[in-house]
């Protein structure tokens, strides 16, 4: 797609994580594009056990490092009973610095906030890949 239909197909995705419930999903509105999708998403095995788990879409935060206000907004947020995973959602392309530095900013963050261990992912939404930040 152009920048401008990849950006609506961006925003789209990110639309319909924000408002799915992870564990009884309805995907009766979505086109079989955007339903075989997010069924690829959803049948990752990191989320196979999140029935009990605090699930935070477009989580919102505000931080101060070194005294400068600093602001992120991580896309997905569960957090287990022994461990919180961070999912950031890319329309295509998971490999870019850029990426890397602003998960490990929002794992720096979950640090203050939690002693369980933090895993971070970007997941690219139309290659369906998961990709693991160390």
């Amino acid at each position: 797609p152009d920048n401008y239909e990849a950006i609506k197909l961006g925003l789209r995705f990110h639309e319909i994580f924000e408002y799915l419930d992870f564990n009884k999903p309805n995907l009766d509105y979505l086109s079989d594009f955007e339903k075989g999708k997010i069924e690829k998403f959803l049948n990752l095995e990191i989320l196979k056990d999140i029935r009990n788990a605090k699930i935070y879409k477009e989580y919102e935060f505000i931080y101060y490092d070194k005294e400068i206000k600093k602001h992120g907004i991580i896309d997905l947020l569960i957090e287990k009973e022994d461990e919180v995973l961070i999912i950031d959602y890319k329309l295509k392309h998971v490999v870019d610095e850029a990426y890397k530095k602003q998960l490990k900013g929002y794992k720096d963050y979950l640090k203050t906030k939690t002693d369980k261990n933090i895993s971070i992912y970007l997941y690219s939404i139309l290659d369906s890949n998961l990709k693991e930040i160390k």
